[in-house]
């Protein structure tokens, strides 16, 4: 897997994770390591709790930084609440924890990884720093996009911008009813940016460490990036698919 790539050390054993007989806990010298899969959510919750974001936050505070707790929206001051979860996964993919396996009665570090992120649009423009408002909103698309204001109303519509990601002979992409009137779609998706790519576009934008006074350059006409995002900051993130 990548992470084999990103780290040839990640899943070398530590003192704690070999046994007295000088075997692993976790055996690599059988094969790869097996993957566990976990999920996170909310917890810790208290309504009556207020965190003010701030770089020089108390570090002997306990709140959950899975748990967004603010009297406002903090849009892409998320990041600040996030530097505790960052702080954690680091450590998890750097030092590990030591975990019980019950199926063998045994002890291994336990190495960790965020995989993947579920959320809606509006979070995602928030947590990863493209904007998702207006024409350019689109995380895919990007400025390659064919959105458009409504005559009436002015509101953002992407009808017509989705028959481009179709297989090249499906019938949808032949239709001149079922979509815009007399206009079949010739048109085919860029490729999916990868990581690394995603990168060097951010690589020269801040991080989100106070209000945003200013868009970087190129804002709205070349990109919507608004930060670069917190996440940024686990050595593996530009290998997974962003």
């Amino acid at each position: 897997m990548v992470f084999d790539a990103v780290g040839p050390s990640y899943f070398a054993s530590s003192h704690e994770g070999v046994l007295d007989d000088g075997t692993r806990s976790c055996p690599m010298d059988a094969g790869p390591s097996s993957y566990y899969y976990g999920c996170g959510g909310p917890y810790d919750y208290d309504k009556d709790a207020r965190y003010k974001p701030s770089r020089g936050r108390d570090p002997h505070r306990k709140k959950s930084p899975y748990t967004v707790l603010s009297p406002s929206n903090p849009k892409h001051l998320i990041d600040v609440y996030l530097e505790l979860l960052i702080e954690e996964l680091l450590q998890l993919w750097h030092v590990g924890v030591r975990t019980y396996d019950h199926a063998t009665d045994r002890a291994f570090m336990m190495r960790v990884a965020l995989m993947w992120t579920v959320n809606d649009l509006p979070t995602y423009g928030m947590a990863f720093g493209w904007s998702t408002a207006g024409v350019m909103g689109c995380p895919a698309c990007m400025d390659d996009t064919r959105a458009f204001h409504l005559q009436h109303g002015r509101k953002v519509s992407y009808f017509e911008c989705h028959r481009q990601f179709l297989p090249a002979h499906h019938p949808y992409r032949r239709s001149k009813k079922a979509f815009t009137k007399n206009r079949i779609e010739n048109k085919v998706a860029r490729p999916r940016l990868i990581g690394d790519q995603i990168l060097d576009q951010v690589a020269n934008i801040s991080p989100a460490v106070e209000m945003l006074l200013s868009l970087p350059d190129g804002y709205g006409s070349d990109h919507k990036w608004t930060k670069k995002n917190i996440f940024w900051d686990l050595p593996y993130w530009s290998t997974l698919l962003i």
